[in-house]
């Protein structure tokens, strides 16, 4: 499976994943500087450190009701809650774009712009 990698609407890398949602390779780079911090030697990128960045991603496996939720959606590990939901954090802006997919992330993101003038009502 390829996705994207994207800081917002900025393409960083097209990555590969195994049928376990674990990133097997970087296929391309396109913007090193918005890459995740700590996942760049020198001015490659690592996928080992990029990969262990994806992982700590996901749903600790000790959250109260994960396991209700993962039997709920039918499926074995958080990886895949967190490839479903596009990568997204609270924590940051980045996100995994299947290959091939127009959707962009004003469509995903779960931030939202609150006017200034909206707060002074």
């Amino acid at each position: 499976m390829e996705f994207t990698l994207m800081h917002r609407e900025i393409k960083v890398a097209d990555v590969e994943m195994d049928s376990f949602y674990h990133i097997k390779s970087i296929k391309n780079m396109y913007t090193a500087e918005h890459m995740p911090v700590g996942t760049m030697q020198k001015q490659d990128a690592d996928q080992q450190a990029l990969a262990k960045w994806w992982s700590r991603r996901t749903i600790p496996k000790g959250r109260p009701r994960l396991q209700e939720v993962l039997d709920i959606r039918n499926m074995l590990t958080s990886k895949e809650l967190l490839k479903d939901s596009f990568g997204l954090s609270l924590s940051d802006q980045y996100w995994l774009k299947p290959k091939d997919s127009s959707v962009s992330w004003e469509q995903i993101q779960f931030f939202t712009t609150i006017s200034r003038s909206s707060l002074e009502k």
